[in-house]
């Protein structure tokens, strides 16, 4: 009797393997399309790995089912990195546009600004005109210098308007 059970159990056994050997041959091929595609679908990916996971007995299937989740963990973190990217590009543009906003209604007030060509020394470091303020070394055709502009500004800053 104990004969005839060993030969049932390596019997089953027997069976049990050539079923996992198909079970690899059916779903090695499919492990690799959502490998290959790089398949971000969870429905597919998890349905897959649940049908492997009845086979994980095989060492075969095993890597099979590793192969699997470690793929999907990947693409998973793909997909997540590249939303993340895109969600803080966008942050980025909000707080650039709301701190712009700030700036206007907190500093609500002109600004005087000059441009100038000639400030008493030359890029070799000699001396040169000056239009910064009332000089002996003024260039002749300076209306005004950058001082007096500045003064104009000061009398009225709301309605100033410089030479442009």
């Amino acid at each position: 009797m104990t004969d005839t059970l060993v030969q049932n159990i390596s019997g089953l056994l027997s069976d049990v393997q050539r079923v996992a050997r198909q079970a690899h041959a059916q779903y090695s091929p499919e492990v690799d399309t959502v490998i290959h595609e790089q398949c971000l679908n969870a429905n597919r990916i998890e349905q897959l790995l649940d049908g492997i996971l009845d086979f994980c007995f095989d060492p075969e299937m095993l890597r099979l089912y590793k192969k699997t989740k470690e793929n999907k963990d990947a693409e998973s973190r793909k997909a997540l990195q590249k939303k993340l990217k895109g969600y803080l590009k966008q942050m980025e543009k909000k707080k650039a546009a709301e701190s712009r906003q700030l700036l206007k209604e907190r500093f609500d007030y002109p600004i005087f600004m000059y441009e100038a060509e000639k400030v008493g020394i030359s890029a070799t470091g000699e001396e040169d005109q000056n239009e910064l303020y009332p000089n002996a070394n003024q260039p002749e055709e300076t209306e005004k210098t950058c001082l007096e502009w500045y003064r104009d500004f000061l009398t009225d800053p709301e309605g100033f308007i410089g030479e442009e």
